[in-house]
């Protein structure tokens, strides 16, 4: 979580790390340590059983590929969302955020009426 909070990513539950980490570490699990012998499972071996680099490699693509899509449609998606808020193409962050002053006093009390229980 600390990269996540260097790059200014709010994160407060950690879902960022919790998705990305655990679903990177699948996809190269799975090109290291697949096993063709396995009943009902039809892939080639991963590295680690003789495979090769063909499975990580694919993997590895895989997660590049998830990566940009992902990219693709949430900054897309946030600068409609943005503009749409906003009304101004230049700076549409303007639409997704509370005023200053409001985040200061906590978006929770601004936005749904929660006080700080501390």
């Amino acid at each position: 979580n600390t990269y996540i909070c260097h790059c200014k990513v709010d994160d407060p539950v950690g879902a960022v790390g919790v998705h990305a980490g655990s679903g990177t570490w699948g996809l190269i699990a799975v090109g290291l340590f697949a096993d063709s012998n396995l009943i009902g499972i039809d892939i080639i071996d991963g590295l680690f059983r003789g495979g090769g680099f063909r499975l990580l490699g694919l993997q590895l693509l895989a997660i590049v590929s998830t990566i940009g899509w992902s990219l693709m449609w949430s900054c897309s998606f946030f600068y409609v969302v943005g503009v749409a808020f906003s009304r101004d193409f230049k700076n549409p962050r303007v639409g997704l955020r509370v005023d200053r002053a409001e985040e200061e006093r906590g978006a929770d009390w601004y936005l749904h009426g929660i006080m700080d229980t501390e």
